[in-house]
């Protein structure tokens, strides 16, 4: 086999898990529109990160596996990598708030409520609770 040529095989998880990487790239275009610096950084780190995985490499074999609802585990030969989703924290905008909102609106912080500053009111996200979550793909080893 030449060094230009490549066999991958994807699981049957993994197969799933790129499909749903493709359509949350498409709901980010839908939800907060083609121009928006959200959608093209996840767009541009997706094929960024697909691109990598077909390209010859550090083996001419490479096994793809699910590693998480929008993340992959590679491995080419004896060396491993993961392609990881880094999503983007929902936070409340409102000033001195250092709360985190999950999708159904309750928040959480990163350290005891006593120590970070929690408003009184309701919470305000810097993305909408129905939104999906913005953010990037990376590779790490």
């Amino acid at each position: 086999m030449s060094t230009s040529e490549k066999t991958i095989t994807y699981g049957e998880h993994a197969i799933t898990v790129i499909r749903d990487m493709s359509d949350h790239v498409e709901k980010l275009a839908r939800y907060y529109g083609e121009a928006d610096i959200r959608y093209l950084k996840a767009a541009a780190s997706h094929r960024r990160v697909m691109t990598q995985i077909v390209m010859a490499g550090f083996a001419d074999t490479a096994h793809v596996s699910r590693d998480g609802a929008l993340s992959l585990y590679v491995s080419e030969g004896t060396f491993v990598y993961g392609v990881i989703w880094h999503a983007v924290k929902r936070k409340c905008t409102v000033q001195g708030c250092d709360a985190y909102l999950n999708d159904d609106g309750t928040f959480y912080t990163y350290t005891p409520t006593a120590e970070r500053k929690v408003c009184d009111g309701p919470h305000v996200p810097d993305y909408p609770l129905d939104y999906p979550a913005p953010g990037e793909w990376s590779m790490h080893s």
